[in-house]
């Protein structure tokens, strides 16, 4: 059971009465569809080091799946308080493979001389998106 939208006051949404302006109080609006974005992660790495760790790093390769994606969208007029509300529209997938290196070609009790490199290649794709894009608004609008 979900619990209605309670009203408050709203600095956008004024009554005119004469020459001054009267803050009104509305409902909020109100998705009782709305769910948390669902995200799963899978993550396989290795790290190496050769010769007395002067020659280190790691490979990381990564698949992220988020489903329920929330965005804000504009509602059609007169379906609910507002012309616009939060809502889960599609799902997502991330993955990609990172790599790090390091190297230590230079070491004295004095002095130590290393260099670092990474790279990174990642793809990130819109798995689902529904065709239908829900279009209009109450002019101006209330949010």
């Amino acid at each position: 059971m979900s619990l209605p939208a309670t009203p408050e006051a709203k600095s956008n949404a004024n009554y005119q009465f004469g020459n001054t302006f009267y803050q009104t109080y509305r409902p909020e609006e109100y998705n009782e569809n709305l769910r948390w974005e669902v995200g799963k992660t899978y993550n396989v790495g290795l790290d190496y080091a050769f010769f007395n760790s002067r020659i280190s790093g790691s490979v990381n390769a990564y698949l992220k799946q988020t489903e329920d994606l929330i965005s804000f969208v504009t509602v059609d007029p007169f379906t609910n308080f507002s012309n616009g509300i939060d809502k889960n529209i599609g799902d997502m997938e991330n993955r990609g493979i990172e790599f790090e290196l390091n190297v230590i070609p230079v070491q004295t009790d004095d002095f130590t001389w290393s260099i670092g490199y990474n790279v990174s290649f990642n793809e990130n794709e819109i798995t689902n998106l529904p065709d239908q894009v829900e279009v209009g608004g109450i002019n101006g609008g209330t949010k």
